[in-house]
């Protein structure tokens, strides 16, 4: 299970004394406890990959905001914590297997107009969740329905 991979993963930052990987882990922690505590809920595999999902989406959107303000120092620190959070994340699709899928879903369930949009992200992202990057299946659902 991922929960125990985690403290696995802290204590040997620990030992080898890496600050940043440890920072970033403790961090991780952090939010998941909160959810325990805040949810009453243990933590399955499901909700970890949510939280670090949401972690890795706010990193990108703080290396974005650094790099608009010039603070390269910042962008470094923010893409090692990055690294370090993707590694807990299922493999991602690569943009044609995702093509694929999606297509596949969309002929399947007749999708070719625009108005089924909703309907049609409803479908795709049961089938995609966590395997690929949302902004990812939009844009790719938006070109098919044009």
């Amino acid at each position: 299970m991922l929960w125990e991979q985690l403290s696995e993963d802290i204590k040997t930052a620990m030992r080898s004394k890496e600050k940043n990987r440890l920072m970033t882990l403790r961090m991780l922690k952090s939010k998941l406890k909160d959810i325990m505590i805040n949810e009453k809920k243990e933590i399955s595999d499901e909700v970890f990959i949510s939280v670090v999902t949401k972690s890795v989406k706010q990193i990108k959107d703080s290396i974005e905001s650094y790099k608009s303000g010039g603070r390269d120092d910042l962008v470094e620190e923010e893409k090692i914590g990055l690294d370090i959070l993707s590694d807990y994340l299922p493999e991602q699709l690569s943009e044609e297997e995702v093509e694929k899928i999606i297509k596949s879903i969309m002929v399947k369930n007749e999708i070719s107009e625009k108005k089924d949009m909703g309907k049609a992200m409803k479908l795709i992202m049961v089938e995609l969740k966590g395997k690929a990057d949302g902004k990812l299946i939009n844009k790719i659902v938006q070109s098919y329905l044009k």
